[in-house]
């Protein structure tokens, strides 16, 4: 077991640890970025490398042999939050996301959806992850006054985000 902290650079060194130190056959998951960064790695090595989380759409063209996914690509989500957003009624939409490859992929394809559908997207704020506040993005966010706020990111900044998105 190896953590990869969310980031292609300490997921590639996990990777290398668990496939030359461990012996590791099979390694199951990574997110967006170490999986695309490894995928090279698993076929040169010949060892299997499958994602739960890996929904990049990049994926498609550099699948090989030894790299599986088990979700769908981010244009599955970007249109299931997009149609869902819009039969709701919300017509107006900001979208908060963290600044890595996946929470930016399906950001994109939720803006891109949702503006086809017909709604506004009236602000697309990014953050980095590891701030000890978030407010400034969340006010950017909410200052266009959206009918509905889109938050893609993961967990540890979602947690203070949600606080203080609770507190405005």
């Amino acid at each position: 077991s190896e953590d990869e902290k969310f980031n292609a650079e300490d997921g590639v060194r996990a990777v290398t640890k668990l496939i030359n130190s461990d012996n590791a056959q099979f390694i199951i998951g990574p997110t967006s970025a170490t999986f695309m960064a490894t995928l090279d790695q698993a076929e040169r090595s010949e060892v299997v490398i499958a994602s739960p989380y890996a929904g990049m759409v990049e994926f498609d063209s550099r699948a090989n042999p030894y790299t599986f996914r088990t979700v769908g690509p981010d244009t599955f989500d970007g249109l299931t939050v997009a149609k869902n957003l819009w039969d709701q009624g919300f017509k107006t939409l900001s979208i908060l996301y963290e600044n890595v490859d996946s929470a930016r992929s399906t950001s994109n394809w939720v803006e891109d959806f949702y503006t086809k559908l017909g709604g506004k997207v009236v602000a697309k704020v990014a953050f980095n992850g590891g701030q000890s506040s978030y407010l400034p993005e969340v006010r950017s966010a909410f200052e266009p006054k959206p009918d509905m706020v889109f938050l893609a990111g993961s967990v540890e900044p979602a947690v203070p985000i949600l606080r203080e998105w609770a507190r405005l």
